[in-house]
């Protein structure tokens, strides 16, 4: 059975399998703060908006042209999907997501590049940026997923991730708070939770 994450992203796996996971590995959700894996795997997986708002204002800072912005937005949205997809930095993770791509400093970053664009009567640009972050505030950018999807999924399965782009995230996320406690969690565990939740249920349908 799946669970969301606080801010509704669908996570397909049985949280008692995940707790299964973490208790034979010396952990618990006590000992493991669950809502901060899932706030992390939630933030993970804004990184395409976030790559496509930093891309886009450095490169109209740099070259003052609309159509290199908007080329910029689309390569950043396109570059942070696949990274995503296969790769987690927690690193990445603070550097793009929490300062450079975040939202105050992308709005802030955006309205001074705009007003400059303005000052040079570059009025395309002065409107393309800030547009650019709102696009990707709102998450309307997230709509290239629909022809994103079948390149994710290839991408994956080249490299071994045998399960899906939030799963991945969120698999990741408990890796990474697992190793700030000294222990490397081992998922094949997660597969005999399923085996022992099927012989459970199957009891009890004999017994019923």
């Amino acid at each position: 059975m799946p669970f969301y994450t606080p801010n509704g992203l669908k996570i397909r796996f049985d949280p008692d399998a995940v707790a299964f996971v973490l208790l034979k590995q010396g952990h618990t959700y006590e000992t493991i703060d669950m809502h901060d894996i899932q706030l992390s795997t939630d933030l993970w997986i804004n990184l395409p908006n976030a790559t496509s708002n930093v891309l886009t204002i450095l490169v109209a800072v740099q070259t003052e042209s609309w159509m290199w912005s908007l080329l910029a937005a689309f390569s950043g949205y396109i570059l942070g999907y696949l990274i995503s997809n296969v790769s987690y930095s927690p690193m990445l993770r603070r550097i793009v997501l929490q300062f450079l791509g975040s939202w105050i400093i992308a709005l802030t970053a955006s309205a001074i590049v705009s007003i400059i664009a303005c000052g040079r009567s570059n009025w395309i640009l002065a409107v393309l940026v800030p547009l650019v972050v709102i696009v990707n505030w709102f998450h309307y950018s997230d709509l290239l997923q629909l022809f994103l999807l079948p390149i994710g999924i290839l991408f994956r399965r080249s490299v071994g991730i045998g399960v899906g782009w939030s799963e991945f995230a969120f698999i990741s996320a408990c890796n990474e708070a697992a190793c700030r406690t000294g222990v490397q969690l081992d998922w094949s565990f997660y597969g005999d939770a399923a085996e022992i939740g099927k012989e459970f249920q199957s009891s009890k349908g004999e017994k019923g």
